[in-house]
Parts: C-alpha cells; structure tokens; sequence
C-alpha cells in the first residue's frame, strides 16, 4: 500500500528549523529512511525548502531531492503556506507547471472561514455527526473525468477525527473519484509528542483506517502521481481509487 510523503527538504538537511508551533512534529525523517520508503512503493514529492511557497525555494527543494538520489523531471508538489495572494500563486504556477511540477496539491476546497463551514466543523468533531463530516469534505471529493492538477484539494486528518467517520465517509463517495487524505504527524498515544497539537494522529486509528479501507470493494489505495498516470476510457480516466 503506497503512499505519497511531501519532503522539506531543509527541514531534512539542518538549513530549516521548524516553528514552535510544530509541536508534533519530532526529529525529520533520515535520506536513508527516504530512499528506503521509495523503494517501498511511495512517491517522493516536495514540500519547498524552507516551507514556503516561492519560486526560488520551489526550485531549491527541486536541486535538494535530486542531490539525495531522486530522479525525475517533475515532482508532486504541495502547498506548505496557502495564505499567499492569487497573483503571486499563479506566477508559481505557470513558472513551474509542467516541467518542473507535475501537480500541486492544495489544502481544502471549502472556505473555512465562512460561519457555515465552522458549524459543520463543531458539529463532526464535537458532536460527531457524519452527515456535518460528509458536508465539510464533499468539495474535496474530485472527479477522475475532470480535475485541475494545479489545484488538487485534500481532506485534512486532525488530532480529534474519528476513523469510522471517515470509513463512512468513503463508503459513500460515487464512482469514479478519488480523495486526497492529508496526514501530519503519525504518532503512537505512549509518544510525549502525541496530543501536543491538532495536526497529529494516533497509529491506532491510522491503523484501523487502513484495515477498513482494506476490506472495502472498488478502493484502491494509489501515490498521487499514479491517479494522474490512469490509462484514459473515452477521454476520462475509470474506476474509484484513494489515495
């Protein structure tokens, strides 16, 4: 089962320190353990350099992973900062967009700031109700006939979510989508990191996830880049996949 890791590579070689608020986040993964995870079937893809998302950076973190052994003309990308304006973002894009990046992969589609989305927001995480969960992340589910690789959207995993929700969540997808699920830190509950910030999971619940998804007809679990490498059927792409 294959998964997609989005590499800081300052944070990787030292030149980067994390904020304070990365709480967390422990020590970064080593090269060795990088290049044993690629050959284990994950995609190695970027995260910028220093986490932002600029153009000299971008093409840092680019130099950085090809020093490390990568290779490839394109790498997967995701945004490490989204409070950018658009202008300076759509420079990005056609800078990089498809030489350098093969797709950039966004935060969610829904406009968190909107009384409505924070409703639903309280409602799934403190009242637990699948139906505000299923509201919250439907913008994020995307269409294997028709998405734009500059803006892929993704369903954000947080401290207090619950991995049934998100079984039933995915039971009820149509065919022909495919979700993005984005993971922080992964962390057993014994860990003194675990708990410590809202961007961390346990491995228990990751783990129940992963053997729900398991035994679900019709999911396949891909790397972001092998959903963008499905053969096309009369000019779309077929079947219900996850990554």
């Amino acid at each position: 089962m294959g998964a997609t890791l989005f590499c800081t590579t300052g944070f990787i070689d030292g030149s980067f320190k994390k904020p304070e608020d990365w709480k967390s986040a422990g020590a970064p993964l080593t090269i060795e353990q990088i290049k044993k995870m690629s050959e284990e079937g994950w995609e190695i893809a970027l995260h910028g350099d220093q986490h932002t998302t600029d153009l000299v950076d971008c093409l840092k973190s680019i130099m950085k992973v090809r020093e490390m052994g990568f290779e490839g003309n394109s790498f997967g990308f995701s945004v490490p900062n989204s409070e950018i304006p658009i202008d300076t973002f759509e420079k990005f894009k056609q800078e990089l967009l498809p030489n350098k990046l093969k797709y950039i992969r966004c935060g969610r589609a829904i406009d968190t700031s909107k009384i409505s989305s924070k409703l639903l927001f309280v409602a799934y995480t403190i009242a637990k109700k699948q139906k505000a969960y299923d509201m919250f992340n439907k913008k994020q589910i995307i269409n294997l006939n028709h998405f734009d690789v500059s803006n892929i959207p993704s369903v954000v995993i947080r401290y207090n979510d619950d991995p049934k929700m998100i079984l039933r969540f995915l039971e009820r997808i149509p065919d022909n989508t495919w979700v993005v699920f984005m993971l922080h830190s992964i962390l057993p509950k014994k860990s003194p990191l675990y708990g410590s910030d809202p961007w961390n999971w346990s491995t228990d619940r990751f783990e129940y996830l992963l053997s729900g998804i398991n035994n679900m007809n019709n999911v396949s679990v891909m790397t972001m880049s092998d959903v963008l490498g499905l053969g096309q059927v009369d000019g779309g792409y077929s079947g219900k996949n996850l990554q």
